[in-house]
């Protein structure tokens, strides 16, 4: 912004000192000119409240981003973990029904309660019911 003291000592003296000049036409425009510096010193400020706003946003929008990219590095761990996990249980069921107590009713039930728990972790991941 320039520094607009001068215009404005002018332009005040048109308005308020009849000697200075007594035309209409001359104050009618020193009030322009006032009106104009008032306007320019008006943007201007806007301009940078603009600016400081718009850096607010970008730094929360890098916040966010880190925030974002953290929550994926977590889920993607915690997929990892559930998939591994419904695969244990799969195994364990399996082995459950080949070797202990095979063909009992409750190595039966630990079995398909197992493979059930499998599914349902599969179907939370979004991968379906695994065969």
């Amino acid at each position: 912004m320039g520094d607009y003291s001068e215009l404005k000592r002018l332009a005040d003296r048109v308005i308020s000192d009849r000697r200075f000049c007594g035309d209409e036409n001359h104050k009618a425009l020193a009030d322009g000119v006032m009106a104009l510096i008032a306007e320019i010193e008006f943007l201007t400020e806007s301009r940078q409240e603009a600016r400081e706003e718009r850096n607010k946003i970008g730094d929360r929008h890098d916040a966010l981003e880190a925030e974002r990219d953290q929550l994926k590095a977590e889920n993607e761990a915690l997929r990892k973990v559930a998939s591994d996990t419904s695969l244990e249980l799969r195994k364990v069921s399996s082995w459950i029904c080949r070797k202990v107590e095979a063909g009992t009713e409750s190595a039966t039930h630990w079995a398909i309660r197992l493979r059930k728990s499998a599914d349902l972790i599969d179907a939370a991941m979004g991968k379906g019911e695994q065969a």
